[in-house]
Formats: C-alpha cells, structure tokens, sequence
C-alpha cells in the first residue's frame, strides 16, 4: 500500500502556497494557520490542537476535516463564505475532557451522539424550568450539561458530522409557566470557531438602523457557568464585549454552552459565519475556569 505524502503547515500560509496534492494528508500543527485561498483537494486534513484553518470566501476544500483536541486547546475552523450553498465538509470534531460538568454544544449539523463516552447529557427546558432527563444525543444550537464516564483521567469524545456553516437561527423562548427564570435560555455556540458575541449583539440587516438580536433579548449580556473554590458562579460579558471579570472573553469558544435570556414572547437569535473568529486557545480555552 502506498503511503500518502504528508504536507505540514506550522506558520501562517495560504493554500496558493501549497503544491496541487489530492492524494496527499495535510497536517496544521499547533502553531499553524492555513487559509484556503483557492479551491484544493486533499486525501483528509487534520488541525492540531490550537491549529487554524480558515476557507477564504468563494473557495472550497475537498477533504474529510480532523479537528483535535488536548489539555492545551482545540482546533479550529472559520469559514468565510456567505450567503446559500455553502460547502460542506465532514469532519470528526475532538473535545478533550476531564472528569467534571461541562456546558458544552455539538458543532456538527442535526442531532448526534457524541463517541467516547458520556454518562450525563441533559438540557434546560425553558419552558417548564426544569432539567430534561438523561439525553443519549445532542443537537447544533442547544446548550447541554454534560458529564464524562470516565471518572479518573482525561478523555476526549468525538462528534462526527457534517460542520455547522453559515447562517443559524436559535430560537429562544420566554414561557409564563417558568415561575423562576423566564427567558433563560442555555444555548450551544454552533461552529468549530470562536463566536464574537460583539458581532453578535451588533448584527444588523440595514446597516445598523435595527439590531435584530439585540431587540430580542432582555439584557445584552450573556452568562457562562463556571465554578470557583467549590462554588458556581458565573462569568458575564456585555453587549460591548466587556466581561466580569476582566478574563471573561467576547470570543466564545467552539462548542462552549453560555446563557442568555429574551424578552417576552422571544425570537430568534441570528448567527453567521461573518461573526467566526480565531482565538488563543491558550488564554481563551473550552468553558469559564472550574476548581
């Protein structure tokens, strides 16, 4: 059997660069950043941990799409492309983990049960208040607590799929029933990027006359759940992109669960791929700090 000829990218390249190789594996080292600016064909493509890879608007990448995952950080992947017909790509997405509860989202499209071992999936049901009950499956926009079976030691689970892309609309609810928390709605960053909340509260159709996603909520500030000496707290960050504290960052990481909450008779909350970014994975790493 004939091995394939491996390519590496451990700096900041663009894809033009690169030798016309479908048979070849390419690998995006932690360090690396790889912009796909020109359509490119490859046997499969793995990033790294901390590695980027971005798709330049109006090109595509033909490959099956590894995304890893360690102690250090995740991959990530940022596709510029707008509007309808965008590419797909089907990738096995990585999240290493250690033995605590994690808000977590999938980032593959549709529901999915992640592999490697889960022995709580549950989500927050605005409507009633409540936690739903033991989930084996997850589905792209919904924020989940989740929990490894694996009680001593790192893990790391696996969503395989194809990539949540381009627009999404997340509805968010406000019931009368919810005697305690109305319009708290745990929601799941939906991309294997970092998503600017910013740009989020800032998205407009008509060149800022109307905000959209700012209209519908009840505050612009979202929450993530966190846990400090033993005690949850959370972590806030405003329509600004100002976080409490200070290392709270506007940047929420790939397949991070955060919290916001909706006006009466809700919305729906609007995302897209203009508000994907890279981040640090060493300062900004998957979820608030828990100890």
């Amino acid at each position: 059997t004939t091995q394939a000829t491996t390519l590496i990218v451990s700096t900041t390249e663009n894809a033009s660069t690169l030798a016309d190789c479908a048979s070849c594996d390419l690998v995006i080292t932690p360090d690396g950043h790889l912009t796909v600016d020109q359509d490119k064909t490859f046997n499969k493509v793995t990033v790294n941990a901390g590695g980027k890879l971005t798709l330049a608007n109006g090109n595509t990448l033909t490959a099956p799409l590894t995304i890893e995952s360690n102690s250090n950080g995740t991959g990530t992947y940022v596709d510029k492309n707008t509007g309808t017909g965008l590419p797909a790509i089907t990738a096995a997405v990585n999240q290493y983990m250690t033995y605590r509860t994690w808000y977590m989202g999938s980032p593959v499209m549709g529901s999915v049960t992640p592999e490697g071992g889960i022995s709580n999936i549950k989500y927050y049901n605005e409507t009633t208040g409540l936690w739903s009950g033991v989930q084996t499956t997850m589905t792209a926009k919904t924020g989940y607590l989740l929990v490894p079976s694996t009680t001593t030691g790192p893990s790391t689970i696996t969503f395989n799929g194809t990539l949540t892309n381009g627009n999404q609309s997340i509805a968010l609810t406000r019931s009368a029933d919810n005697k305690t928390k109305p319009g708290f709605n745990l929601v799941g960053n939906p991309y294997p990027s970092y998503l600017d909340w910013k740009a989020v509260c800032n998205y407009t159709t008509d060149a800022g006359v109307t905000k959209p996603n700012t209209a519908i909520l009840s505050t612009t500030t979202m929450w993530y759940r966190t846990k400090e000496s033993g005690v949850y707290t959370f972590y806030t960050v405003n329509g600004e992109g100002v976080g409490t504290p200070a290392t709270a960052s506007k940047n929420i990481p790939p397949m991070q669960a955060f919290w916001v909450r909706t006006i009466a008779g809700g919305g729906n909350l609007a995302l897209t791929n203009d508000m994907r970014l890279h981040d640090s994975v060493t300062t900004n790493l998957l979820k608030a700090p828990a100890a």
